[in-house]
């Protein structure tokens, strides 16, 4: 199989079907994600409003996602209107983000991991043949500087490992060269700082 064609984290099942690898085996690097999982408080809240949620098919909650824009600007306002789906919230998520932004505690224990982590994993890439782009986000965008070495042959050795991370070689402006990852927890970062040196090392 050749991973010319970009995955990301919402591809686990094509992974493990092409790979044969369980995508429960897989670290998935390449979704945006947070690395301390669902706050506890969260689940305590959502079990208790929800009469069914033991059926719910997912009981991690991965796939229960949530955005939001703040913005001053009128005009954008409403260019974001008229171009979205009415419906872009599940009532899960709704529930989850009214009670989520007060979980002040859970939201400064991520903005602190994912803070130390994007500094330690800026300076550990720093000593490879690498180009990495400021960030503010969990994640970070980068650039194998490596004469053969670009995105696919990444995305290869990180998914061999168990690992997966995002080949964007297809995004507007960016070549075969660019990948990102996100920022999880530090064993998982070692884990994959580990491949990435023996690549770009």
């Amino acid at each position: 199989m050749s991973a010319n064609t970009p995955f990301h984290g919402s591809d686990l099942e094509k992974i493990e079907q092409l790979y044969g690898i369980p995508k429960e085996k897989i670290t998935g690097f390449g979704s945006n994600v947070n690395p301390l999982g669902l706050s506890p408080r969260l689940k305590e809240y959502l079990a208790s409003r929800l009469d069914v949620l033991t059926s719910y098919p997912d009981p991690e909650y991965t796939g229960l996602r949530l955005g939001y824009a703040v913005t001053s600007g009128e005009a954008l306002r409403e260019e974001i209107l008229s171009r979205k789906d009415p419906w872009t919230v599940s009532s899960l998520a709704d529930l989850a983000g009214q009670f989520l932004f007060q979980d002040t505690v859970y939201i400064e224990e991520t903005r602190s991991l994912i803070s130390s982590e994007r500094q330690r994993i800026r300076h550990a890439l720093s000593g490879l043949a690498v180009k990495t782009y400021p960030c503010f986000a969990n994640f970070i965008l980068c650039r194998s500087l490596k004469r053969g070495v670009n995105a696919s042959v990444l995305f290869e050795a990180a998914i061999q490992q168990g690992m997966m991370i995002r080949n964007c070689s297809d995004f507007p402006g960016l070549d075969e060269n660019f990948f990102r990852f996100c920022f999880l927890l530090p064993e998982q970062n070692d884990r994959l700082l580990s491949c990435l040196a023996e690549l770009l090392g």
